[in-house]
């Protein structure tokens, strides 16, 4: 866990966001300044634009503070990073008089301070004590590309056909061909895809075709016996469809209607 003895000054992570969007630095993290590609996009970006200033600090760096037991929402975006021009590691211990009687230049100085009145004009500058638990920052956590490619995998499935399906389509040949399938006894239902005129003349037509009445249908299937449980289907002569719509019953008896007084006219015109 890297601790630092640094003379600079605090740089708010608001004001870190709003100078990359300005310049337009697309290879700059705003919430880790010490990434190796942010620091040289930075540094290249400062002495662009203050040449004469970065030319006074040779050894400006930036630090970041960081905790990688705090896991709470915002640990991974700290208030403010550090702009440092003196930067000591702390292995065990360190004088901090001695560091600090070293002393600045003028010109250092001088150029710390515009770069702080450029950047963070609220902030002093100062000797600050920072600690970051892990400067590689890894990304121990599941690779998204792994996970997207592993649930195209698992939701890939091919079509299973249904033995349900199968019967139907069975039943549907069947019915097409004008033939019984016997594989599928059990699954024997009226197909009532046709229109109602046909689907009700052909049920009545089919009605007489079934070798049980209704009474029998109905009875007690323990009472019995194997021969009469199991309906024998027999060929009876197509008799005329029965005609059960009360549209069709109309039509006929005002045709009847209209025959007979044709045929009662016709017969008082004769008898005068």
């Amino acid at each position: 866990m890297p601790t630092y003895l640094i003379h600079g000054f605090r740089w708010p992570r608001p004001l870190v966001r709003i100078h990359i969007i300005l310049q337009n630095l697309d290879d700059a993290a705003a919430e880790w300044l010490i990434a190796p590609a942010t620091t040289e996009t930075l540094l290249d970006n400062f002495s662009e634009l203050w040449p004469q200033t970065m030319a006074n600090l040779p050894n400006l760096r930036f630090v970041e503070q960081y905790d990688p037991t705090d896991e709470s929402p915002t640990a991974c975006s700290q208030p403010y990073a550090y702009i440092a021009d003196i930067c000591h590691e702390v292995k065990l211990g360190i004088e901090v008089d001695e560091v600090r009687g070293k002393g600045l230049g003028d010109e250092q100085w001088g150029a710390l301070m515009e770069l702080r009145d450029r950047l963070a004009a609220d902030e002093k500058v100062g000797w600050f004590v920072v600690v970051c638990g892990d400067e590689d920052r890894l990304d121990t956590g599941p690779d998204t590309d792994e996970e997207e490619e592993e649930g195209y995998a698992t939701n890939t499935t091919a079509p299973v056909e249904l033995p349900v399906r199968e019967a139907v389509r069975n039943r549907r040949m069947a019915s097409k061909e004008g033939g019984y399938n016997g594989a599928t006894p059990e699954t024997t239902y009226t197909n009532y895809s046709d229109t109602t005129s046909s689907r009700r003349s052909r049920h009545s037509r089919n009605s007489s075709d079934v070798g049980f009445s209704t009474s029998e249908k109905y009875t007690n299937p323990k009472r019995l016996t194997q021969s009469q449980r199991t309906p024998t289907v027999t060929t009876a002569p197509t008799a005329s469809p029965s005609l059960e719509s009360p549209r069709e019953k109309r039509g006929l008896r005002k045709m009847f209607s209209m025959v007979r007084q044709k045929s009662m006219s016709s017969l008082r015109s004769k008898k005068r």
